[in-house]
């Protein structure tokens, strides 16, 4: 954060620290309301091991149809699977259903001072029942199964609001899930064992069958067999036998071979095929891939070393691409060989049979059904002998996951944690605060920007005489509070500030002597503003005060019939004045208006009250009868300064400006718009009325100890 900008923060925190203290006293009370309004909830973990089994033991891999598949092997993927597995809807509606059933109605554990205040509010759900298959609910909702990094354990964990029925869903879940696959094991064996014994019992009828052809053609063709005595040509014919059924056998094998080749996953194909550079190419490419996760976690996919790794692994990829389609070509050829050597031999079969059939029809068709009976018989034993594999495979205790630690009761609440929840609601109360304090800030500052702050713009912006500054006196926090203004009568806080505004007052006198220094003559002046509560008032009167100590008779005239400030600022309000002396028809002379005029010994100054309200305002003041009053005055009293509304708001300061020497303005630092000061200076310059100068009330300096040798001159003084 820039230096300035960091100042310009702490300052507006320092200035709006109220504002943030409400933001976070608000943000911790929305934090308690969020406690008390969420049941807490207590989180229960169940942890399970994923088993690999050896799936070459007893030869599983032939009668075990998922062999070779990678579902029983522990890797990455497959617990992946297990996860989802867990996590389905099929495995988890179940065992909802049963403790709905089954688990006994109880109310959750109610301690601690957020339980209490939420009994006390009424928010505790009384009905057991209820409550209960709500913290089923919320367990269901909640569940989650992550597998832990580096291990074959999965972490089943759920959060409900009564810790016993967290820790039995999850446990019942583990369960179910070993049940699961265990019942899937026994169902695939099973379902082997059917299908070998349907296949046994095909095969030992067509033996039979074959058996019962050959013993009726012996029967009755006569052909002369005694024990293994053979011809020549069924010599032949029985070592042609025995090669084909091999090499059936081959192709067959060769043919599962290829096709479980082909259909293998690229991960699982190396420990197929037991080849060693598929393995290499498959572990190289597992690292690169480890490699480029963990640079993506610090670099984008566009950065070079990724970029190299992408390479690595396109070339890793097609490499392992073109080994597996050199394995998979191989296993073609092999089957293809196979099936030449089967064809070929069948051929050279068949041709050894036209020969016997030639010699002798009978020794050929004897031949056949010989060789029919053989490979029945030969088929018969292989499917027996995988029978009895698959009987011994699926008797085998074949739990491939168990449960490592099961879950149990917590009296630790998981969410919400009060101390997380009350952090973060005064956290999130401050920074809105602060947020709220700058855009405020910023606000005022740019609405500051379009109004006087500093003394000598007046001057350059109206191109008229400044003719004083005055400061700002602090003002007791009990007013500043309630938003009552402050006003005094050169009476201040503290002797400090009435000093500096008395002197600042005596500037301004100094300024109106050397302007016009004729003063020795009754002089009439309008005190105004170009709008309210700039502190018109308070200046007339201190100004007043201010010229009767170097001697003039000075009076202050209240013209403000709506709203006369200076009569109460003198204790006056009601006393006879202006009003009276325009609206009566009596004649206007020096005596007259003294009766009116009263006199204040502590200021030394004379003050005409604005007398009664009235509603003719315009009539009298465009009356005949102000012009005499202002006349007789100006015989008077060496200086009038006339107290009038804003400028802006009422037109009895333009009226009473034609009539008089000028018009003093004031300006209020920090509040007087510059476009309402302008729209002032060109009304006064349109009705050719003087301006005699501007005052610039209320100025705040940047530095607080700018006025200290004021202070000492002060003290001095005394």
């Amino acid at each position: 954060m820039p230096p300035s900008l960091l100042v310009e923060v702490s300052a507006t925190l320092r200035c709006r620290k109220f504002l943030v203290l409400a933001c976070v006293l608000a943000g911790l009370t929305l934090s308690t309301a969020i406690l008390v309004v969420t049941p807490p909830r207590y989180l229960a973990v169940t942890t399970l091991e994923v088993q690999g089994l050896n799936e070459n033991f007893m030869n599983m891999t032939a009668v075990d149809p998922q062999a070779g598949t990678g579902a029983y092997s522990p890797n990455s993927l497959n617990i992946e699977t297990q996860i989802r597995i867990v996590e389905s809807g099929s495995l988890r509606g179940p065992v909802v259903d049963r403790m709905l059933r089954e688990t006994s109605p109880a109310l959750p554990p109610q301690t601690g001072a957020i339980a209490q205040l939420r009994r006390f509010l009424h928010l505790h759900n009384g009905d057991a029942a209820e409550s209960t298959r709500q913290a089923i609910a919320v367990a269901n909702e909640t569940l989650k199964a992550k597998n832990i990094l580096g291990t074959r354990i999965i972490a089943l964990s759920c959060e409900s609001t009564n810790p016993e029925v967290s820790a039995a869903f999850v446990n019942a879940l583990a369960a179910d899930y070993i049940s699961q696959v265990a019942e899937i094991h026994s169902l695939n064996a099973q379902k082997t064992s059917q299908w070998l014994a349907g296949q046994l019992e095909q095969t030992k009828a067509k033996l039979e069958q074959a058996e019962a052809k050959l013993a009726d053609f012996v029967q009755k063709s006569g052909v002369p067999v005694v024990g293994d005595q053979e011809t020549l040509a069924d010599s032949k014919m029985h070592v042609l036998q025995g090669d084909l059924a091999a090499l059936k056998a081959e192709t067959i094998t060769r043919k599962t071979m290829l096709d479980k080749v082909t259909n293998a996953p690229p991960e699982a194909l190396p420990d197929i095929v037991q080849d060693a550079d598929l393995k290499s190419y498959l572990s190289r490419m597992n690292d690169l891939k480890r490699e480029r996760a963990v640079l993506l976690t610090k670099l984008t996919p566009e950065h070079t070393k990724v970029k190299d790794l992408d390479v690595q692994l396109a070339v890793l990829q097609t490499a392992f691409d073109k080994s597996r389609e050199n394995v998979i070509a191989r296993y073609r050829g092999d089957y293809d060989e196979a099936v030449k050597r089967e064809t070929l031999m069948s051929s050279a079969y068949s041709g050894e049979a036209s020969t016997i059939a030639a010699q002798s029809g009978k020794m050929a068709q004897y031949g056949m059904l010989k060789r029919e009976v053989d490979i029945l018989r030969l088929s018969l034993n292989s499917i027996l002998q995988q029978t009895n594999q698959a009987s011994i495979a699926s008797a085998l205790p074949a739990d491939s996951v168990r449960i490592v630690d099961p879950a149990g009761p917590s009296g630790d609440i998981a969410s919400p944690v009060t101390a997380t929840v009350l952090s973060e609601g005064a956290a999130g109360g401050c920074v809105l605060g602060g947020a709220f304090a700058f855009v405020i800030e910023r606000r005022r500052r740019r609405l500051q920007a379009r109004k006087f702050a500093d003394p000598g713009r007046s001057s350059t912006l109206l191109n008229i005489r400044e003719l004083g500054v005055i400061p700002s006196i602090e003002e007791p926090r009990s007013q500043r509070l309630l938003g009552i203004p402050f006003t005094n009568r050169l009476l201040p806080a503290t002797p400090e500030a009435g000093f500096m505004l008395k002197e600042s007052f005596r500037m301004i006198v100094a300024s109106l002597v050397r302007q016009n220094e004729s003063l020795d003559h009754p002089q009439l002046v309008v005190v105004t503003s170009p709008g309210v509560g700039e502190g018109k008032t308070t200046i007339a009167s201190n100004l007043a005060r201010a010229l009767s100590e170097i001697g003039r008779k000075v009076l202050l005239v209240n013209a403000d019939l709506r709203r006369p400030q200076l009569d109460e600022l003198f204790e006056l309000s009601g006393a006879p004045g202006l009003s009276q002396v325009l609206s009566s028809e009596q004649s206007i002379d020096a005596a007259y208006l003294s009766g009116l005029i009263r006199y204040d010994a502590e200021a030394a100054v004379h003050l005409l009250p604005a007398g009664a309200m009235t509603e003719q305002i315009a009539r009298l003041f465009y009356s005949s009868r102000m012009q005499l009053v202002l006349e007789s005055l100006r015989k008077q009293f060496d200086c009038v300064l006339i107290d009038t509304p804003p400028l802006l708001h009422f037109a009895e300061a333009r009226i009473l400006g034609r009539m008089t020497d000028g018009v003093i303005l004031v300006l209020r630092s920090g509040s007087t718009e510059e476009s309402s000061a302008l729209a002032a200076r060109q009304m006064l310059a349109e009705d050719r009325i003087t301006l005699v100068g501007a005052v610039l009330n209320d100025f705040k300096p940047a530095e607080k100890n700018a006025y200290r040798a004021y202070h000492y001159y002060g003290e001095s003084a005394r």
